[in-house]
């Protein structure tokens, strides 16, 4: 039975192999058998991806390194090279220099360090503005700045008021020598470790009792010690004269900065009975009092001295004072304290491994742990404002609680509408959240609830929309986070079920890729490029979208990507350090993933291979077309330039000039079709003077601006990173003899203005097996024979067609009327191809794009004659 059936859509992407079988399903009719180096669209269509542009070496080839994206707008945006020991960077298509040589600065971390027994990134980050606040479990957090763009600075953060540990409940004391300044902490027993250095450490009174509560009225002398509201004061009024004394006013004192007075500083007449007395003496009243502490101090550890002995500075306990200040009674051997704790993040503790933002608030994790930083202060982490009150805004420590105890792998904000910080730990995923949402959310207003028990990777999550993304556990799936209205709860669903087979053997990293394609970007642990083209909108039901691979020209291997806007804000930009071996030598290169075919776009300037570059031999000066210029085959025409950029060796060289001129499609509308003037020089007059013929004519004679217009070249270089490859070459828009690269240049076979060289990365398609034709049920199983296919295609030029890759016939583009000297021009519409083959249980259409030529494959009309048995 004979049948035509259409695969109008392939934006399932490549399908598992588990699913050949699986006609029933909606998406296997939009699906791939195999879906290489295209991109299959939201609407339907599967487009060629672009090749990856070379942009330069990281600093050290031999070693692993990776890529951290910087976004300060839309329009000031870098890539951070973190290599060993230094951070490089990247920016406009091109690395950032001071001077001659790429601007760099050191850095702590190794290669050992910034890489785990997997692969994986092991530092974490979050940017705030110009700052990225950086994280690594076995260092202190950092705060890289940008104060211009070859001015940046790494240093560590040194965070105010905490966190702290659990205070101490063992009969161990501790006492500081003095109240400010460098001091000396002198414990009872062995606590101290050298780790201890870097980190904070709180002192509190040795008790509420040892000092005087404040009462009214009191005599006062100078330097006197009270305790109000919690907190310490020192009096300081002025000394009165004998025998008039000073007592405590009517105010009892609660500032929390400065020195205010409690009375008005006035004489009373018989205010104040002495103890003993009946009878009362006139008075001096109000006390000026100096806020000291609330009764706690901190101080940041500086030396090790022995386990029982630290040396120290005395720090503010939060940004809202400069004050520093141990309470008295914490200083000296007669005041050692049992209050006291140690910080949370030391050497000896550990130090935070990942790090975000939330609610204002900066956010740092380790094992399960999760502490969030004061409201709109980001690196202040006092628990307690001055007057020793635990407040809505101040900080908060939260703890995943669970059956297992699982590390933390990454946090990250859901989204604006729901304020959830979700945290991926490896065995669950979890939400800190206000625990009652009509309420701020602060230290007693928080809950930290498992949503989902799948547990993740070390592999920072992406956002896409008002969904999280991200790797789970094993590496072998991807997952979404989303929040479901109508339940009220997160759900999460796996988007790698119907092309399990793609992220393994584990996916390392993923980036989304917003700008225009929707696409979340991942490299695998052998280096592979895998990509899922992603749209809850189109794809409601899960997994929302399709996938496809990405396999890189000459071999390849990806080890990190980034994303970031282009220069010029028409699109994200895929960033990649790719692994190559040279002539037997591993060499990385940075490269970014180039614009695809574009309406409008001119077709030589179709980048489509990996590792690539592009000649684009403009001259520098305007140039004069002479009379006859417009008339094909004219010989004698005078050229002149406004600068001097011709010498008698290039006699025989052609003047090219790239213009356009309205033209009508096959519906009729206007289009814009492109041409190309050329001239071959016949006669060298002078540097600013050479006579040619005419080969292609130009469309006026006014004068063509500088840098308007190109002189053909027959030898290419700056090829050396490419050295004894086999690259592919697309000259003027058309196709060109494969050449390897030699001394670190090639030799063209047609001489050409502008160039694109590269490795091949061909595209490969091959449909699913169609489902049509079977008289008395499902065609599968059952002989049938393609006697013909319709691929339908837009802008697209170059392909091979078969039903096996290794048996492919020539797709013709060329008709008798296009110009032998010029590309053919890009076609939009129907292809017909006779299907040279047989009968066969495999009936499936194959499709490559071989050379560095735009494709995209719209829809595919296969004619198919099914054998029914009988």
């Amino acid at each position: 039975m004979r049948a035509s059936p259409i695969l109008g859509s392939f934006n399932s992407g490549e399908l598992s192999p588990r699913l050949e079988g699986r006609v029933d399903i909606a998406k296997y009719s939009a699906g791939l058998k195999i879906c290489e180096n295209y991109i299959p669209l939201i609407q339907g269509p599967a487009m060629r991806r672009g090749g990856f542009r070379f942009i330069g070496t990281v600093k050290d080839q031999t070693a692993k390194t990776w890529l951290v994206r910087f976004e300060f707008n839309t329009t000031q945006a870098y890539v951070l090279e973190f290599g060993n020991q230094y951070i490089r960077f990247w920016a406009n298509h091109g690395q950032v220099l001071n001077g001659a040589a790429p601007y760099e600065i050191a850095s702590p971390w190794s290669t050992a360090d910034l890489f785990d027994a997997d692969g994986l990134f092991t530092l974490d980050f979050v940017e705030s503005a110009d700052v990225v606040y950086i994280t690594h479990p076995s260092y202190a957090p950092r705060k890289l700045s940008r104060l211009g763009p070859t001015n940046w600075s790494l240093t560590t953060m040194q965070q105010i008021g905490g966190p702290f540990k659990t205070a101490n409940t063992s009969s161990t004391t501790v006492y500081a020598s003095a109240q400010t300044g460098s001091v000396t902490l002198t414990a009872s027993s062995g606590i101290f470790q050298p780790g201890h250095v870097g980190s904070l450490f709180q002192l509190s009174r040795k008790s509420a009792a040892a000092t005087t509560q404040w009462m009214q009225p009191e005599v006062i002398n100078n330097g006197d010690l009270r305790i109000s509201d919690g907190k310490t004061y020192k009096a300081v009024s002025p000394n009165t004269t004998a025998p008039l004394i000073r007592v405590t006013g009517p105010n009892k004192p609660v500032h929390t900065q400065g020195a205010l007075w409690d009375g008005g500083n006035v004489v009373k007449g018989n205010y104040y009975v002495p103890s003993g007395s009946t009878t009362g003496i006139d008075a001096q009243v109000g006390v000026q009092w100096n806020y000291e502490d609330p009764g706690f101090g901190i101080v940041l550890i500086t030396g090790y001295t022995s386990a029982t002995q630290v040396t120290g500075t005395v720090v503010p306990i939060t940004t809202a004072t400069s004050q520093a200040q141990l309470p008295a009674d914490a200083v000296g051997s007669g005041n050692a304290s049992v209050n006291w704790a140690f910080g949370a993040w030391s050497d000896v503790e550990g130090w935070p491994s990942v790090v975000s933002l939330f609610r204002q608030r900066l956010v740092f994790a380790r094992k399960q742990t999760v502490w969030l930083g004061v409201a709109g202060d980001f690196e202040n982490f006092s628990a307690k404002d001055l007057n020793g009150l635990v407040t809505t805004d101040m900080a908060i420590t939260a703890t995943l609680a669970s059956s297992q105890v699982n590390d933390i792998q990454w946090i990250e904000p859901y989204d604006s509408n729901i304020e959830a910080l979700v945290c991926g730990t490896a065995g669950s995923e979890f939400v800190v959240k206000s625990l009652t949402e009509n309420q701020p959310f602060g230290p007693d207003n928080v809950s930290a609830p498992p949503i989902s028990s799948f547990g993740s990777r070390n592999a920072k999550p992406a956002h896409v929309g008002r969904t999280l993304l991200f790797v789970q556990r094993a590496g072998t799936k991807l997952r979404d986070i989303s929040y479901d209205l109508m339940s009220g709860d997160f759900q999460s669903n796996d988007q790698s079920m119907l092309a399990e087979h793609i992220p393994q053997p584990q996916l390392n990293q993923i980036v989304y890729q917003q700008e225009p394609y929707s696409v979340n970007w991942g490299v695998r642990s052998d280096g592979a490029l895998v990509a899922m083209t992603y749209s809850r909108e189109q794809y409601p039901d899960a997994p929302h979208g399709g996938w496809h691979r990405h396999p890189i020209g000459g071999g390849g291997k990806v080890e990190t990507l980034a994303v970031i806007p282009a220069p010029d804000g028409s699109r994200d930009e895929l960033w990649a350090i790719i692994n190559f071996t040279i002539a037997g030598v591993t060499k990385r290169y940075v490269c970014y993933l180039e614009w695809e075919r574009r309406a409008g776009d001119d077709p030589e300037d179709g980048f489509y291979v990996d590792a690539g570059l592009t000649l684009d031999n403009t001259i520098d000066g305007s140039l004069t077309p002479g009379a006859g210029a417009t008339v094909a085959h004219t010989q004698g025409v005078q050229f002149t330039a406004s600068a001097s950029v011709w010498a008698s060796t290039d006699v025989g060289r052609q003047i090219q000039y790239r213009y356009t001129a309205p033209a009508l499609d096959v519906s009729g509308n206007t289009v814009t079709q492109f041409h190309t003037a050329k001239a071959t020089i016949t006669t060298f007059v002078s540097p600013n003077i050479v006579i040619c013929t005419i080969d292609a004519v130009f469309p006026n004679l006014s004068p063509i601006a500088a840098n308007a217009w190109r002189m053909t070249v027959t030898t290419i270089g700056g090829l050396s990173h490419l050295e004894g490859q086999t690259v592919d070459l697309l000259v003027n828009g058309a196709t060109h003899p494969s050449r390897v690269v030699s001394g670190g240049q090639i030799t063209l076979q047609n001489p050409g203005s502008k160039v694109h060289v590269g490795l091949a990365c061909p595209g490969r398609l091959q449909t699913m097996r169609l489902n049509a034709g079977g008289a008395d049920g499902t065609s599968q199983g059952k002989s049938a024979r393609i006697n013909q296919v319709v691929v339908r295609v837009l802008e697209t030029l170059g392909l091979q067609f078969g039903s096996s890759f290794a048996s492919m016939d020539e797709g013709q583009f060329r008709n008798a009327l296009d110009p032998m000297d010029n590309a053919p021009p890009l076609y939009t519409g129907d292809m017909l191809f006779d299907f040279p083959d047989d009968y066969d249980s495999n009936p499936w259409v194959c499709i490559t794009q071989p050379y560095p030529l735009p494709s995209t494959i719209v829809a595919i009309l296969p004619q198919v004659t099914t054998y029914d048995r009988g």
